[in-house]
């Protein structure tokens, strides 16, 4: 499936996980938006911190400075400003007739802290998500703690199924509500990693809940070990389990 181009300037952006979708970024990461209570924050204060996030070290990379450049550029805009953009944005896609078919939030970084939002972003908020449920474009939305999550689906649960990106493997387990966790660890073979999160989908399932390891980080594991093209049908949008509230999911660090 082709890509969407996006007009240089946009706020919303493409990744390669998605098959024909966008996402839509508020910060960078492990800046004033990401708890420190994430164990991936390089800041991290959880109980099993290994501070590993791979966006961080995807935004430090030279070959993406215009990432972390564009990032830098969304955290200083009003967050409330930023997501009316990124809805006039699709809604001119739409009159291109090149909707997506999925929007993820928070490729890089994380939506904005409860205590720095107010009414008018949260108005903004349930607008764009009303918007993509009335035109089929599904949304992922995940927050790094289970507060957070609490507060957003406060917020918009309504209208988007709010993921809690459990902080251990024991926090996954406990969870009701939709939730995912990283298994696997670092320095470790591709291999390694995708049992990790086999055993730790499965442990999640013998709990009685549905849970999958994420189809498009296998696929793109599988395609680096043996230097072949990615599945698309894998991807996000194709595979839409985290826009699901009866769906856990597993990604092998990544």
């Amino acid at each position: 499936m082709t890509r969407i181009r996006l007009n240089p300037g946009s706020v919303l952006g493409t990744y390669s996980k998605a098959a024909h979708g966008l996402s839509l970024n508020f910060n960078t990461s492990g800046g004033s938006n990401c708890d420190t209570g994430c164990p991936h924050h390089p800041d991290s204060t959880a109980e099993e911190a290994d501070r590993a996030c791979y966006a961080v070290k995807l935004e430090a990379r030279p070959d993406r400075q215009p990432l972390l450049a564009k990032l830098q550029r969304a955290g200083a805009m009003d967050p409330a400003q930023l997501v009316g953009k990124a809805l006039l944005e699709l809604q001119a896609l739409e009159l291109k007739d090149k909707l997506p078919d999925w929007l993820r939030l928070s490729t890089d970084g994380s939506v904005p802290q409860p205590d720095d939002v107010g009414p008018l972003f949260i108005s903004q908020l349930r607008a764009l998500l009303s918007w993509c449920r009335s035109h089929g474009v599904r949304v992922h939305f995940p927050v790094e703690t289970a507060a957070k999550a609490k507060y957003y689906r406060r917020a918009v649960g309504d209208l988007v199924i709010v993921r809690e990106s459990a902080v251990s493997a024991g926090r996954f387990l406990r969870a009701s509500e939709p939730s995912s966790a990283v298994a696997g660890a670092a320095g470790t073979s591709y291999r390694d990693r995708i049992d990790a999160a086999r055993w730790l989908a499965k442990a999640k399932r013998d709990r009685g809940q549905r849970a999958i390891v994420c189809p498009a980080v296998v696929a793109g594991f599988r395609s680096r070990m043996k230097n072949g093209r990615k599945n698309d049908r894998a991807k996000c949008g194709p595979c839409d389990a985290c826009s699901r509230d009866d769906i856990h999911v597993v990604y092998p660090l990544h």
